[in-house]
């Protein structure tokens, strides 16, 4: 199950350039018959719901006491949006059978220049998240508000973080065995991770109201044995999923920039992980840097660029359409929601110094 799971997680992350020109039949037939195109419906759905929970789930109390009951709109909205775009990487895909990677949908839509943003955003989600897996390891009936107006920004960033596997969609599309039922695969993940969100939010807040922490875990007493069974619970997904974060990123730099593949990938892994924790010490602020993930690049990996690459990809730009209309509006507020979100997280990190 661990090497099936790390394939999937890393593979988005290689590279492969796509030149419609020099493509040939037995590139299809490779695509449409290689070794992963056999996954079942609910193994896909199981690695979709893992793909989309993860110490998210830590932060979403923290980001309903932020912005108010009236905030879990925000979030049933970006569930919908996010949900939206999953099925535009799948409508990419389907344009061109030997899309098989997010880099590859980016590389059709905007060429090289698409291929290099697209796996930029990607490997920099990875190695923050991985940096926010090392901050928590770090850490061991109130009043609420209908609406905090200044908690907005920080609410839909903690929410967009919460939705930001679209890199990994594409290989569990090229994966499934019946890739007509992804759209059926989409709708289960979402809506099973949408409901567990807003469930751990709302009982998050109800019981700890405005004081709760930006990770719940921190609000628990520490004396009692089922809360310290909670917080090691907690910890389990950070030590799993370490490695998996940072792997694909070390093989990217390996293959580029390194000739000795085997004591490269020792000296670029130990200068990473070492990096990771410089960063974690330096900014030991988990809500604050989620924040910053999520309106950064979870808001464009997840929202900005699977609009635009569709958009391209399909032609729909040439014609002014109501799809057309709603893309580019999905795509003005995703920018908006990166520019205002990312201010305030920066700002929010700076003033905890």
């Amino acid at each position: 199950m661990m090497n099936e799971k790390e394939d999937i997680m890393s593979e988005p992350f290689i590279v492969k350039t796509i030149n419609d020109e020099e493509a040939t039949p037995r590139d299809y037939e490779f695509n449409h018959n290689n070794p992963q195109g056999n996954t079942s419906f609910s193994k896909t759905c199981f690695h979709g719901i893992n793909a989309l929970s993860g110490v998210g789930i830590l932060s979403v109390p923290y980001a309903l006491a932020s912005g108010g009951w009236l905030s879990l709109i925000i979030l049933f909205t970006i569930a919908i949006t996010t949900f939206y775009c999953a099925i535009l990487i799948k409508r990419c895909m389907d344009m061109d059978p030997l899309l098989r990677t997010y880099p590859d949908i980016g590389y059709k839509a905007f060429g090289n220049t698409g291929r290099v943003i697209v796996s930029i955003f990607m490997n920099l989600e990875l190695y923050l998240v991985a940096t926010s897996f090392l901050i928590l390891e770090g850490f061991k009936n109130q009043d609420s508000k209908m609406l905090r107006i200044d908690g907005v920004t920080t609410s839909v960033s903690l929410y967009m973080f919460c939705y930001c596997a679209h890199p990994v969609f594409p290989t569990l599309y090229t994966s499934m065995k019946n890739k007509h039922q992804f759209s059926n695969v989409m709708v289960i993940c979402f809506t099973i991770c949408t409901f567990i969100y807003a469930s751990v939010a709302i009982l998050g807040y109800l019981m700890y109201g405005s004081n709760v922490e930006s990770q719940i875990t921190l609000n628990l007493p520490t004396d009692k044995l089922s809360s310290k069974v909670a917080i090691c619970t907690t910890l389990v997904n950070p030590i799993a999923k370490f490695a998996l974060m940072v792997t694909p990123i070390i093989d990217a730099m390996r293959s580029r920039f390194v000739r000795n593949k085997k004591a490269g990938g020792l000296v670029l892994g130990t200068i990473l992980v070492a990096s990771n924790v410089i960063v974690a010490l330096l900014i030991p602020f988990f809500g604050e840097l989620m924040s910053l993930v999520g309106a950064f690049l979870s808001a464009t990996a997840s929202v900005i660029l699977p609009c635009l690459c569709y958009l391209k990809i399909s032609g729909k730009y040439r014609r002014l359409g109501l799809e057309t209309l709603v893309l580019i509006g999905i795509v003005l507020i995703g920018i908006m929601v990166m520019i205002t979100g990312t201010y305030k997280a920066v700002k929010d990190i700076f003033g905890r110094f």
